[in-house]
């Protein structure tokens, strides 16, 4: 028997899950790709008052939560099983969220740039107990907001065979896009 920690009674999960169900219902979610946008209205969602957010009414979330797999495979770049999300597994997953940094050479804690995400990749290679890499890692001001999502696959591509988190987000084309000898972000390489 696996020991389990219940921090959350049932009754405040049961809460927790409509609250959330109400808030997609009422203020929804702004879908940027313009594609997805369309499909999702091609299907009878709504949008708000401004039609700026697509609202997802609770069936709607329900039926998704439903049809998701209970567990599912995450594979390296060359095919391989990685790790396994799902049931009772585990995964260290660190770097996500990393908006500031403790630098190891000064010793100061600052906002971490596109260096500081090159380094972690290297780094991550060498521990295999990692499930995979999270690339949610700011790169503040040294790489435009609008591509930065882009820019870090960069270096996970062009790096180390690891397990990328979020790769699905970001269109093949920009990725294999980053491959190219000839690069135009020095800083992966």
């Amino acid at each position: 028997m696996r020991p389990t920690l219940n921090v959350l009674s049932e009754e405040m999960i049961v809460r927790i899950l409509d609250e959330a169900k109400r808030i997609m219902a009422e203020v929804g979610m702004e879908i940027r790709g313009e594609g997805l946008r369309t499909r999702l209205l091609d299907h009878g969602l709504k949008t708000d008052a401004t039609g700026e957010r697509v609202l997802f009414p609770a069936d709607v979330v329900e039926k998704a939560i439903e049809s998701a797999p209970a567990s599912f495979t995450l594979f390296d770049r060359d095919g391989n099983p990685h790790a396994e999300l799902g049931g009772y597994n585990v995964n260290f997953v660190p770097g996500s969220s990393g908006l500031k940094i403790l630098d190891h050479r000064s010793g100061e804690t600052r906002l971490a740039d596109s260096s500081d995400f090159v380094e972690y990749v290297r780094l991550a290679d060498g521990m295999e107990h990692l499930g995979y890499l999270a690339t949610a890692f700011s790169t503040n001001k040294d790489i435009e907001p609008q591509v930065s999502d882009a820019w870090r696959r960069c270096p996970c591509l062009r790096l180390p065979p690891r397990v990328i988190s979020g790769l699905a987000k970001i269109p093949a084309r920009i990725c294999w896009t980053a491959l190219k000898p000839g690069c135009r972000w020095k800083s992966c390489r």
